[in-house]
């Protein structure tokens, strides 16, 4: 697994964005050595939900946003501080 701390994460987000989605291998995000998230792509997210649940796609997962979920009318995302 591939890790990376989050000062790096934020200047090469786009880079690692895209390794994740192309090789589909989850990145550990560290801060002070120590882990702190870990990114995985959209396509293993829902397979990992689909496991989960046991072959099939539970109420919360995927959320409604994301494509497959349970809404998948497109409307922009809106960010509230």
């Amino acid at each position: 697994m591939k890790t990376v701390t989050a000062l790096d994460l934020r200047r090469k987000l786009g880079s690692v964005l895209n390794a994740v989605a192309e090789k589909h291998g989850p990145v550990t995000i560290t801060r002070a050595n120590k882990p702190l998230a870990v990114i995985i792509s959209a396509d293993d997210y829902q397979e990992r939900c689909r496991k989960a649940s046991g072959g099939e796609s539970p109420r919360s997962c995927p959320p409604k946003w994301m494509p497959g979920g349970r809404n998948t009318a497109k409307r922009p995302l809106t960010w509230t501080s």
